[in-house]
């Protein structure tokens, strides 16, 4: 009996040990880096402000996030004519340097509306010049502009955006879409 477990002890050696050697062969090595930072808050220049008024109210705007982000709950269109509003909200540079920016789209839910003309968004300085593109939102996205571009803004400024909604002559209150840009400060 002994000879018989000493036999099936070196029986599972001889297969345990070849195991192990595969074990410690295939173990993978991992080599670590580390990373941290302090993360604070810094001031922003720039930011949006209440338009002139009526424009500002009757479009249901309100600010939040310390004027980083604006929205709209009212800005509505007339069945068959473009409805403009000159002045909702402007973007506003309170830094003593100007800053590169680009207003862009993020989303939009009007792609398949059949009842839009469209939507026009455009940003113009204290002149009346236009600067950058229009952002051209149109229904199947035919000749859809989807950025400004990259616009210089100078410093002590505000620009003034402008948008113009032009529903067909066959909508109904019930049509809506939903509008959401980003303006990217990149300098």
């Amino acid at each position: 009996m002994n000879s018989e477990i000493k036999k099936k002890t070196l029986k599972l050696l001889t297969l345990l040990i070849p195991t192990l050697l595969i074990a410690v062969a295939s173990a993978e090595v991992y080599n670590y880096m580390f990373m941290s930072a302090t993360v604070g808050v810094e001031a922003t220049g720039v930011t949006f402000v209440e338009g002139t008024n009526p424009n500002f109210t009757v479009t249901g705007g309100q600010l939040f996030d310390n004027n980083q982000r604006v929205t709209f709950s009212g800005m509505n269109g007339t069945a068959g004519s473009p409805v403009n509003y000159s002045e909702p909200v402007k973007i506003n540079n309170a830094d003593a340097a100007g800053h590169l920016i680009e207003l862009v789209l993020d989303s939009w839910t009007g792609n398949a509306e059949p009842h839009l003309y469209n939507i026009t968004i455009s940003m113009y300085d204290s002149t009346n010049a236009q600067k950058g593109n229009s952002i051209l939102l149109i229904p199947g996205g035919v000749g859809q502009v989807e950025t400004s571009t990259d616009v210089n803004i100078g410093p002590s400024t505000s620009w003034r955006v402008e948008w113009i909604v032009w529903w067909n002559g066959d909508a109904t209150t019930t049509d809506s879409v939903q509008v959401s840009l980003k303006l990217v400060v990149k300098s």
